[in-house]
């Protein structure tokens, strides 16, 4: 009835889940628009649907949570574990929910069977981490400034063979935020860029608890940084910088 959603029910019924998801239950589901499933790379998208009975069904359950979850039930916890079995993250930004990096566009929507959460992009499950650290931000696909940098400094190669290490790791919008007079000046001083990069290195395999244990980290330029988090450990910093993703 939506009319906004043409992409995500072809998707349920590729995978034989829309008899499912419209009579079983109760469930909450997270629901990515057609704008949300048309920001996926037509390749990658044609790739899923491929796939319904593998990658499509455990991408779609990755939007499926067990019972009636209102939105604010969802903050209060933090988490959800959804019905492909690894959790959603839930946080508050900008004065918008959050679930992952996916903006909440409406929430509260409730069917006989459960409730919908509208967002605006398609959640992915995290794979098992595999490959250097390089690897990973290069798959991801959200810093391709940070690869750059680490590329022109040469310490691309050290987190390829050396470490272990924790990268706090800017994304692209990240460094867009700087002044462009800054960014430029930064990126023609070869040392204060490097200095800048070991700045967002810490040495050693540290979770995100075990950093807020410490709250003062040294970092491989030399200074330390500051860990810390409010509501519960539900939303973290280091130093002034909001961590949006983490572990």
């Amino acid at each position: 009835l939506d009319g906004r959603f043409n992409t995500l029910l072809f998707a349920l019924n590729e995978a034989g889940l829309t008899e499912t998801v419209a009579t079983a239950g109760p469930f909450t589901l997270l629901a990515p628009t057609d704008e949300a499933f048309a920001q996926v790379p037509a390749e990658t998208l044609e790739a899923i649907l491929a796939d319904p009975e593998g990658l499509l069904t455990q991408i779609l359950l990755y939007h499926v949570i067990d019972g009636t979850q209102k939105a604010r039930s969802l903050y209060r916890d933090g988490e959800a574990e959804t019905l492909q079995g690894q959790t959603v993250s839930i946080s508050y930004s900008h004065w918008k929910l959050q679930i992952n990096s996916a903006t909440v566009l409406s929430h509260d929507v409730f069917a006989p069977n459960g409730v919908i959460h509208m967002i605006d992009e398609v959640l992915v499950p995290p794979a098992a981490p595999s490959g250097t650290l390089v690897d990973l931000l290069e798959a991801d696909g959200r810093f391709t400034t940070l690869l750059g940098a680490l590329e022109a400094t040469g310490l691309s190669e050290a987190l390829v063979g050396e470490g272990p290490f924790t990268v706090l790791a800017p994304t692209d919008d990240a460094f867009a935020d700087l002044d462009p007079d800054a960014l430029n000046a930064l990126v023609a001083d070869a040392e204060a860029l490097k200095s800048v990069l070991l700045y967002h290195v810490v040495e050693g395999d540290r979770s995100l608890a075990d950093l807020n244990d410490d709250r003062k980290v040294a970092t491989l330029e030399g200074s330390s940084v500051i860990f810390w988090s409010w509501w519960r450990g539900k939303v973290n910093f280091v130093n002034g910088s909001r961590i949006t993703e983490f572990d």
